[in-house]
């Protein structure tokens, strides 16, 4: 689960994490890329061997179970033995970039911080070896991946994290400029939001992590309209709305909580434009609450 995807958590559209599945027996692609490297390795084809434990890796990493995940990371960790930072830097850098997405993919998924934290190394490896001026593309990737992570282990507990997090997806934003990039400027921003957001419920309830999520998620309405996304522009307004909701109940200021009001509005009628029912009466029911707030009952 990506951290943009946090943002609806705390509004109950995301479920439970996901549940560890029976082994999957390997198919027999991945008995092939094995044997190959093997026999590549006896020979000395030392890249050919990596190329098949890359391709081995990245046809587990698909499977998505845990026991894929985890046996991805080792065939990666192999393909490292094989291309050394001084030797293959650039394979070096690509194969600690796979690294980093598996353990993360099995920590996120699973609960898992260990990996987390394993996967905040392999992004650093990785970027160690990338720069904003060579591989620019590359380098927000990995930054804003390493954000993803930092953002995770902050809220399982490591409140340190919060501030490193920050520092990455903005270094990211360097990269994704606005105009240029518009989707993936957005999902940053909907990944600052979702952090603050989370973390005002877990770890901060005085105002400043809402009021900084409300700022995150206002600034995707620069990029996402009504009218190129209604769905959703729709998520994104009640996302807002229902920071407003609590930032207007922690500051007990109405005019907070009509913005709130206004914003669910809006995200209902966006809703019943594109046949979302079920959106549409959640957004229902929080206006419905907000006025009976706002009414005193």
């Amino acid at each position: 689960m990506r951290l943009a995807a946090l943002a609806f958590f705390l509004l109950g559209t995301i479920g439970a994490v996901a549940q560890e599945s029976a082994p999957t027996p390997d198919s027999p692609e991945i008995r092939q890329h094995s044997e190959a490297a093997d026999q590549a390795v006896q020979r000395g084809e030392i890249e050919l061997a990596w190329r098949h434990r890359i391709d081995a890796g990245n046809l587990l990493a698909r499977q998505g179970t845990l026991e894929a995940l985890q046996r991805a990371a080792g065939f990666y960790r192999s393909a490292l033995e094989l291309a050394g930072r001084e030797q293959a830097p650039q394979q070096w850098a690509v194969t600690q970039a796979l690294l980093g997405n598996v353990l993360y993919d099995a920590g996120a998924r699973f609960k898992r911080v260990k990996e987390i934290e394993e996967a905040v190394v392999a992004y650093r490896a990785a970027l160690s070896e990338y720069s904003a001026e060579r591989q620019p593309m590359e380098w927000a990737t990995l930054q804003n991946r390493l954000g993803e992570a930092f953002a995770y282990l902050a809220l399982r507990g490591q409140l340190d994290k919060y501030d490193e997090a920050m520092t990455a997806w903005h270094a990211a934003l360097t990269v994704y400029d606005k105009d240029k990039f518009k989707s993936e400027w957005a999902a940053i921003q909907l990944s600052i939001g979702a952090t603050y957001f989370v973390k005002a419920e877990l770890h901060d309830k005085g105002t400043d992590s809402l009021k900084a999520a409300l700022a995150a998620f206002t600034a995707t309405l620069d990029v996402v309209s009504r009218d190129s996304d209604p769905q959703k522009w729709a998520e994104t307004q009640q996302v807002i709305g229902e920071v407003q909701r609590r930032l207007g109940e922690r500051l007990a200021d109405k005019d907070t909580l009509k913005a709130a009001l206004a914003s669910f509005k809006q995200a209902r009628d966006a809703f019943v434009h594109v046949g979302n029912a079920a959106r549409a009466q959640a957004a229902a029911a929080k206006i419905t609450e907000i006025e009976d707030k706002l009414a005193g009952k």
